[in-house]
């Protein structure tokens, strides 16, 4: 979605957010929308944890197939270098951050973690106060003191696969593996747990109120609405905010997910369901309840849980697979190897290709132009999106980049077919699909699948089918050599007097004006169409929801972005785009703001590549532009706390802890309030965004920034990434549709998120 709304994040929208009401209304597998896509672990680091190179420390996110870094031999700890075999990115993932003596990591719950002492990887939701981290220091590894565990920073994560004997890399300074199954399987371990988790389950059906079913049949399967079962099921998204508290029920670390309405319950078994969300994320729990039906997008029924119980299995054993399916049917099944050797998948995707008796086209290609194969028998493969409100069910599959999509119907698709489909070994992997072009009664094209099967492996659609890793075909004559990419030597101020001369011959010029990126995505694109502008951002996604080439710009890849419209450029220029865009670099655009279907974007003239950010750099644009004033040590955080009591202290604006203030928000209304919290998901042109209690905060409050001054509403932008904490003073209002929102009239900006204190501040 998020990738979505980088497309769309110049459109007006005109309605409220209904709020919590909708959020369990509407359960996200069984309506329109897609399920959520996301990694095999998930086993990831968090968008700008600096991963160390023979060059110097660079961003995760700017590191693509081929780039080099530093692997560990840990008998040794002598580091040498090796090349990034693949790179999976998700969007919107939970994170623990572990601190420790000099520094921070921010990563998913299961990613392994190197333990000096145990001489072996742990997932990072095993490791506690006082555990020890492996710390690459002066050329070895230094055992390093965790200080303390806690919810990291919620956003888009990256899983590296390394190649290489050690398959592992060094993040924030710490000794990590690399994406994959690198935890062995205890056997003894995994039978163990089989048995607590059968026993619970038998003794649920023995008990014979509820009935045990598969998560996945609840969508299948019509006849078990209005029907008590029994799910065993990974609890995400825990909100106790009134009216609806609710949270998701997610089988397959990513599948298809349920609603869970939590309204039902105690206030005490909340809390306690909450808290075991933000332990670790990855409790197996058995919840009990009635499955009800709400109406869905299309008028279909679309199933609940009102919850009426639920018991905690406890974590499963390091190793095992993130499935419930999985863990329910056997040890064996919870030690599967789901990924693919990248060579055996590279070999079965030229298999596929030469197969003579299916035309083979490329996802991408075959989804811009699917109207050119009608009636044609064709094979592809690519991402696969599951739609189940649709009867029967069918597939979108994407590129790389995610958009656009070719619409695939499953016709003769049996239960045990989906079943596979919505399982995590196929989930996010690659698909294989042959069939026959088709036409619809209402004229569009659609691919009807003959056959389809997983691949085996999450390698981008690109790196499968070249066959070196230092080459990527960008289009057609277009091949980038990724060995050439190296660090541009020079240090931070150097860099920026490059982005400041190159500013001045633009506007020297006077063809131009120069304006922020920022100032363009916060104004109505109908306001500035025609107008003539060049800014500077960090070239971030692939955006085809517009017709032609587009990529966007912002601020190292955080919402909101701004598309960009290449179609102008020369060819060259338009290969340089594409390949700039994977590494930490600035680009100057220079174009006519222009409209289609109402939807703003930039028409681009004239490019400029800045080059790469010096080693060590890793910081947004407008920080490499703005440098901030240095600030003194505040390493207890006094100077800190005395800004938040100042802040509280204002006697026009009554106080409230975040949780307090969200609890019964409809008490206050049109009452002047100040909160502290994070900018969340952003309505550029509407000028709403969801102020939650931390960056990671699963609660929120709309907000409208409407009667801000612009410099304030550009803090709030760049307050998304890297998140900071804001303190806002605002009158409480209520929608037409009752929704309760917040008319911010004053916003203080109080540094780099800091949850811990927010939390603990009164």
């Amino acid at each position: 979605m998020r990738r979505l709304a980088a497309l769309l994040l110049l459109a007006a929208v005109e309605a409220w957010p209904a709020g919590g009401d909708a959020d369990l209304l509407q359960p996200y597998a069984v309506s329109t929308a897609p399920v959520k896509r996301v990694g095999g672990g998930p086993m990831c680091v968090a968008r700008g944890t600096l991963v160390e190179t023979p060059s110097g420390p660079r961003p995760v996110e700017f590191l693509g197939v081929g780039a080099e870094l530093l692997s560990v031999d840990t008998a040794t700890g002598k580091a040498r270098p090796a090349r990034v075999a693949a790179v999976r990115r998700k969007e919107d993932a939970e994170t623990l951050r572990l601190a420790f003596d000099g520094g921070t990591l921010d990563v998913t719950a299961e990613h392994p973690l190197y333990d000096p002492h145990a001489r072996a990887y742990r997932r990072a939701s095993a490791f506690a106060a006082g555990d020890r981290l492996a710390r690459r220091e002066g050329g070895s590894l230094v055992p390093v003191a965790v200080t303390g565990v806690s919810a990291g920073p919620r956003g888009p994560v990256f899983d590296l696969t390394v190649d290489g004997p050690d398959r592992n890399f060094v993040a924030a300074s710490v000794l990590v593996h690399n994406k994959g199954r690198a935890i062995p399987l205890d056997p003894k371990a995994a039978q163990a747990y089989h048995r607590i988790v059968s026993a619970a389950v038998e003794a649920v059906r023995r008990e014979g109120k509820y009935a045990p079913v598969d998560l996945n049949d609840v969508f299948l399967e019509p006849s078990l609405l209005d029907r008590r079962v029994a799910l065993a099921v990974f609890p995400r998204h825990v909100r106790n905010a009134p009216p609806k508290p609710s949270c998701w029920l997610d089988a397959d670390a990513g599948g298809p997910n349920l609603t869970g309405a939590l309204g039902a319950l105690a206030e005490t078994k909340r809390k306690e369901l909450l808290a075991l969300d933000a332990a670790t994320r990855r409790h197996l729990t058995l919840f009990m309840g009635v499955l009800k039906r709400a109406p869905a997008f299309d008028g279909s029924p679309a199933p609940y849980l009102e919850v009426e119980d639920f018991r905690d299995l406890g974590e499963p054993p390091p190793g095992a697979s993130p499935s419930a399916a999985d863990i329910l049917e056997s040890p064996a099944a919870m030690a599967a190897a789901f990924e693919t050797a990248a060579d055996a998948a590279r070999a079965r995707g030229r298999a596929l290709k030469a197969d003579r008796r299916w035309r083979y086209v490329d996802v991408d290609a075959l989804a811009d132009e699917l109207e050119r194969y009608v009636g044609r028998r064709v094979s592809t493969f690519g991402h696969k999106t599951l739609y189940l409100a649709s009867r029967p069910p069918l597939l979108r599959l994407s590129g790389d980049d995610l958009q656009p999509t070719v619409q695939v119907t499953l016709p003769g698709a049996s239960p045990e077919d989906l079943r596979r489909l919505m399982r995590r070994p196929a989930h996010h992997r690659k698909l294989v699909v042959r069939g026959e072009v088709r036409r619809a009664p209402n004229g569009a094209a659609y691919l009807e699948a003959r056959s389809f099967e997983d691949l085996g492996t999450s390698l981008p659609v690109k790196d499968i089918l070249n066959p070196s890793p230092d080459r990527i075909e960008i289009g057609p004559g277009m091949v980038v050599q990724r060995a050439t990419w190296t660090l541009t030597a020079g240090d931070r101020d150097a860099y920026r007097r490059r982005a400041l001369e190159t500013l001045d011959r633009f506007r020297a010029a006077g063809r131009y004006r120069i304006v922020d990126w920022e100032d363009l995505v916060l104004t109505r694109p109908s306001s500035r169409a025609g107008e003539r502008v060049v800014t500077i951002g960090i070239p971030w996604e692939n955006a085809k929801g517009l017709r032609g080439a587009f990529c966007t710009i912002g601020n190292d890849g955080a919402d909101p972005q701004l598309p960009v419209r290449l179609a102008n450029l020369a060819a060259r220029q338009q290969s340089d785009f594409y390949r700039v865009r994977f590494h930490s670099r600035l680009v100057v655009v220079a174009g006519v703001v222009a409209l289609e279907d109402g939807r703003g974007y930039l028409e681009a003239e004239e490019l400029v590549d800045l080059g790469e950010f010096p080693v060590g750099v890793a910081a947004p644009a407008y920080e490499l532009l703005e440098p901030a004033p240095p600030q003194p040590p505040d390493p207890g955080g006094e100077t800190l706390r005395r800004r938040m009591a100042a802040f509280a202290g204002d006697p026009e604006f009554q106080y409230f802890r975040f949780e307090d203030l969200v609890v019964a928000p409809k008490r206050y209304l049109d009452k002047n309030v100040s909160v502290l919290g994070a900018a969340g998901e952003l309505e550029p042109i509407t000028k709403r965004f969801k102020l939650q209690s931390s960056f990671a905060g699963q609660n929120f409050l709309w907000a409208s920034m409407e009667h801000l001054p612009a410099g304030d509403q550009k803090l709030i932008v760049r307050a998304m990434f890297p998140p900071r904490t804001l303190g806002v003073k605002a009158r409480v209002r209520q929608a037409p549709n009752g929704a309760v929102w917040l008319d911010v009239q004053a916003v203080s900006d109080f540094g780099k998120d800091r949850p811990d204190l927010i939390n603990s501040f009164r």
